[in-house]
């Protein structure tokens, strides 16, 4: 999937005091597990009917280039691009490869539990380092060899996480960087992905998609 340039962040979700109910999570779960499936399966149609039109757009689901030709079809908004069906179709590779990260969930239906996705990306070389924290730098780690600072390229070091999470109307998915163990000052994540499902009259959909940056 995609990333964009790593920056500080904080991330929030307005949730309201109410939680979905325990029958109500069980469905939402086996919905996105068909989700999961038309992704896997690469499925245009079963994709289409999961998605809530006409409040979905394009900004990110589609991200182009575009032809000339499809220039003089596209409808844009202050949120983004249009989607049309036609547009879907068109681009249903470059939307299924970005959805990958979708499956990365692992989700027991039979014990209604979600297994969220984490990869230390901390290297055995890494491990034999000391890190230092650089406030007066934009935050940055570094490490010392020869007697010299050496500053990590991106900040700190970063570990991948996909989680799933459960909201007042729906559920959402954030695929995201988030400070490794060894680089642990100021917590903060790196820029990632939203996934946002909503779920009315019994029946989760993609409602939107965004960077979290």
């Amino acid at each position: 999937m995609k990333k964009v340039i790593l920056i500080m962040l904080l991330f929030t979700v307005m949730i309201s005091a109410k939680t979905p109910t325990k029958a109500e999570k069980q469905e939402m779960l086996r919905q996105f597990v068909e989700f999961q499936n038309i992704v896997k399966n690469k499925d245009i149609d079963g994709f289409i009917s999961m998605l809530e039109f006409p409040d979905i757009r394009g900004f990110l689901l589609i991200m182009g280039p575009f032809t000339a030709e499809e220039e003089k079809e596209i409808t844009r908004d202050r949120e983004g691009i249009i989607v049309t069906e036609k547009m879907l179709r068109r681009h249903s590779a470059e939307i299924f490869e970005d959805l990958e990260v979708l499956n990365d969930i692992k989700v027991d239906l039979d014990k209604g539990k979600v297994e969220n996705y984490f990869v230390d990306n901390a290297t055995e070389e890494d491990k034999k380092k000391k890190y230092f924290f650089d406030r007066s730098r934009d935050c940055y780690y570094y490490y010392n060899s020869k007697k010299e600072k050496v500053y990590l390229e991106n900040l700190r070091i970063w570990d991948n996480r996909t989680d799933l999470e459960f909201m007042e109307d729906g559920l959402y998915v954030l695929d995201y960087l988030w400070q490794n163990k060894l680089t642990p000052e100021d917590s903060f994540m790196g820029s990632g992905f939203v996934y946002v499902f909503s779920f009315k009259e019994n029946k989760l959909r993609l409602q939107d998609l965004y960077v979290n940056d």
